[in-house]
């Protein structure tokens, strides 16, 4: 039997809605050699659950690892505990259950590449964002042309550098992964550690969709509870730190001003206004790219707080009133 080229793998947890469409588009792919799909269900509550049964009995593609208590909420690093021990593919590559990918040639194209290039490590393309909806709503361009990425364009990039769901790397770089690994999402650390193995490649298409604000998302339980958030932040200093020990120093200015950056979307999330009119958050090179919105926020918040707090509270308002439907 031919060897599995590629394990795929998809971490999924009350993707009801979603996680057909993203194994269908995992299953689509046109390749010249063996995948695997290895999901991980996190004790889901809904229908999850039976739909990937359902679809591991129909195409022997996909194996299933299915949690019976849900492991996230236990502080369990899910990466490093269970999926890296179960991996049997020259390469590894990611789509959760609310994502998916949108063309059928992504494995193809980035495992030929890597094949090309020994001294690749870490493989990634440009993306759609879409909402819960599945409507398209802006894009994740890492890069405006198919070139090599420096690690320094990485590590300033943090988790949201690309889509999650672009990466492709050796599975051999993750089988004994640095202590870090965890103490935070992976797809924090994943990106600036594979970068730091050895070359990065991004494609400029766009093959695969990164959904926003999808139920069960991350992104959705950070912001139901706030105190995460500051967790987040404070681990994520810390990685940054041990990374910085880890690669020598090798790339100490830029984790410098990547820490800078953690510290005032920070304080930004907290609208601590004052604090960021003063040094060194007033010279942030980063924050020229916030969103649009997030500009006139910082506006607002630094010459008129009024008009942010009459905002806000309008905000709260309407969000009580919705509630008592």
């Amino acid at each position: 039997m031919e060897p599995i080229m590629v394990t795929v793998v998809c971490l999924t947890y009350n993707h009801e809605k979603y996680i057909r469409q993203a194994l269908k588009s995992m299953l689509a792919q046109k390749t010249n050699f063996p995948y695997e799909i290895l999901v991980h269900d996190d004790a889901s509550t809904d229908g999850t659950t039976k739909i990937i049964q359902e679809m591991a009995a129909a195409h022997p593609t996909i194996r299933l690892i299915c949690q019976t208590e849900n492991q996230y909420s236990k502080g369990v690093n899910i990466f490093t505990r269970f999926i890296i021990p179960e991996i049997k593919g020259k390469y590894v590559a990611f789509c959760e259950g609310d994502d998916f990918w949108t063309s059928p040639l992504k494995l193809y194209k980035q495992v030929t590449l890597m094949e090309r290039h020994p001294k690749a490590a870490l493989c990634i393309h440009n993306a759609i964002r879409v909402n819960r909806y599945g409507k398209r709503i802006g894009t994740v361009n890492t890069t405006d042309r198919s070139r090599k990425i420096s690690c320094e364009e990485v590590i300033i990039g943090g988790g949201g550098f690309c889509a999650t769901n672009s990466i492709l790397a050796p599975s051999q770089l993750l089988l004994n992964p640095p202590a870090y690994f965890k103490e935070m999402p992976f797809d924090f650390v994943l990106q600036m550690y594979l970068a730091s193995c050895g070359n990065t490649y991004c494609f400029a298409e766009k093959m695969s969709a990164y959904r926003v604000f999808a139920d069960g998302s991350w992104t959705v339980r950070m912001k139901e509870n706030p105190q995460s958030y500051q967790i987040h932040h404070d681990k994520a200093i810390k990685v940054l730190d041990k990374f910085n020990q880890d690669t020598g120093l090798k790339y100490n200015d830029t984790i410098k001003e990547t820490i800078l950056w953690e510290e005032y979307k920070y304080h930004f999330n907290r609208k601590d206004f004052p604090i960021l009119q003063k040094e060194p958050y007033r010279s942030c090179k980063q924050k020229k790219t916030l969103s649009l919105k997030n500009k006139v926020i910082l506006f607002l918040g630094l010459y008129m707080p009024p008009v942010l707090q009459c905002e806000m509270a309008i905000k709260e308002m309407i969000k009580k009133a919705q509630a008592l439907k």
